[in-house]
């Protein structure tokens, strides 16, 4: 890989549309991503689902002629995965279009009950998010406008994570959004020039990834993650099963204004990035309830390291598995400095696909734990900016398929209110209350390491006191009353 001396930054060939039409090899990212979901072909794991409360009156029959002029323009969103002899291929359609399913709940036997409906309607939502696709068969993305009041829908997409990632949505929104407003307003806007798509990227990289590159890249792996522990030894509140459980939920949670504010000005103040400093205590949060100062968080990439593919929707990510070790030895300050450059040298080998990475590093394998780590950290982009429009405004609600696709997976998101988070937690592993604890847990830890960043992270107090109390003076109250005067039966 050639360097930019003056910045730093990975020389790469150019991404030019490919020559030849027709069907073509899946990038590393879908190959993977569909091995996985021949192991579970019946689970919505990969779905994606998405859902917002839209305030203003939605044009029905134009919001689906803006969503089909989407699937138009972007290939991706009409492309299947059939087998092609003995491999999976992409196959774009000529033509796919999606009807909205419209549900109106504007409905006089409600009348008055808004919350029941509601309620019932979010029900219907959270069934729709665990139906599967077939990736065989288009289209794969569903829509469907549930209409509450004249001015206040839900608006609920589900879509496979092949033809989608995080950085996409921002894309799909913003375009679907803007076309939308076009149509209300009799325009039209057209796209000047030739659009790369997904599959010159796919192209692209199987062409620049030769065997000198990925063997590169290999060997700065196998030499960062030798002799990583098997699985984190973090406790749980049940057995762990016999093969990986992908039953899960999720817990949403939020920072405080001020401590949002806090951590921000400390991230700039150190040099660092809010997703390196959020990233380092999640990981003091792990050795802590561990004990294990040498351990790997999984992290998704966006993997998008060129500027052409900004505006292209389809899968990219990349899963980074990063070593965070001495923990017990260093400060805060010091830790984040390690998960600084940790990072920063990750970046630079992030083309490599996981799945080959997982093979490089030697290390014993069992059917009950992913293997690198079992745990994961995410900073999501925030879409909020991305989801207004002259017509109309979006809210998001979070939506589940109830899969958890590591034992725990630690999500968030920085906004102009503040962090937000979710946590994704295997219930074959954890209570809800212990996940709630984890993040009352979490949230104490990020005000102790602002606080005292020099305090050795093995001494950083995360039990806030009523817990404190409770465990030292409440559970510990062993004082009994007892009659003045006893009686001894002779």
């Amino acid at each position: 890989m050639e360097i930019d001396q003056a910045t730093g930054d990975n020389i790469l060939p150019p991404i030019v549309p490919r020559q030849v039409k027709g069907d073509v090899p899946l990038s590393y990212a879908q190959q993977r991503l569909w091995f996985l979901q021949q192991l579970e072909p019946e689970s919505p794991l990969y779905n994606v689902p998405l859902t917002y409360e839209v305030t203003g009156k939605i044009k029905e029959s134009l919001l689906e002629q803006a969503l089909n002029e989407m699937i138009r323009r972007h290939e991706s969103l009409r492309t299947i995965f059939p087998m092609g002899g003995h491999e999976p291929l992409q196959r774009i359609l000529p033509e796919v279009e999606v009807i909205i399913e419209k549900i109106n709940w504007i409905d006089q036997t409600h009348t008055g009950n808004s919350e029941l409906y509601e309620t019932e309607v979010l029900q219907r939502i959270n069934e729709q998010a665990k139906t599967p696709f077939d990736l065989s068969v288009a289209p794969l993305l569903r829509v469907t406008h549930y209409r509450l009041e004249e001015e206040r829908s839900y608006i609920f997409l589900n879509i496979h994570h092949m033809i989608i990632d995080g950085w996409s949505m921002g894309v799909f929104l913003e375009e679907w959004l803007g076309l939308y407003d076009s149509l209300c307003n009799n325009e039209m806007s057209e796209i000047l020039g030739k659009r790369l798509q997904y599959t010159d990227y796919s192209e692209w990289q199987r062409n620049w990834l030769q065997p000198d590159e990925m063997k590169k890249q290999a060997d700065y792996w196998k030499l960062k993650l030798e002799g990583i522990p098997s699985y984190l030894e973090f406790p749980t509140d049940f057995p762990t099963p016999l093969t990986r459980s992908i039953r899960g939920e999720n817990k949403s949670f939020s920072l405080s204004s001020q401590l949002s504010e806090d951590l921000k000005r400390f991230s700039k103040q150190e040099g660092v990035t809010l997703y390196m400093a959020l990233l380092s205590i999640w990981s003091v949060l792990l050795y802590r309830y561990s004990g294990q100062d040498d351990l790997v968080v999984g992290s998704p990439i966006a993997n998008r390291t060129q500027k052409e593919t900004d505006n292209i929707i389809g899968f990219f990510v990349n899963t980074l598995a990063l070593r965070i070790n001495g923990m017990k030895e260093l400060s805060f300050r010091k830790l984040l400095g390690q998960v600084k450059e940790t990072t920063l040298e990750a970046y630079l080998y992030q083309d490599i696909p996981f799945d080959k990475v997982v093979e490089i590093v030697e290390m014993d394998r069992n059917p009950a734990y992913a293997p690198l780590f079992q745990v994961m950290f995410v900073l999501q982009t925030d879409y909020a900016e991305k989801m207004e429009s002259k017509e109309l405004h979006l809210r998001p609600i979070a939506t589940g398929t109830g899969t958890s696709k590591f034992s725990l997976t630690m999500e968030m998101i920085s906004t102009e209110q503040g962090i937000t988070g979710t946590l994704e937690y295997c219930t074959d592993l954890y209570k809800q209350s212990s996940i709630e604890r984890m993040l009352g847990h979490f949230e104490s830890l990020i005000e102790n390491c602002l606080r005292k960043p020099d305090v050795p992270v093995s001494e950083l107090k995360y039990i806030n006191n009523e817990e404190l109390d409770q465990i030292l003076v409440q559970w510990n109250e062993t004082k009994t009353s007892y009659p003045a005067e006893c009686t001894i039966a002779e």
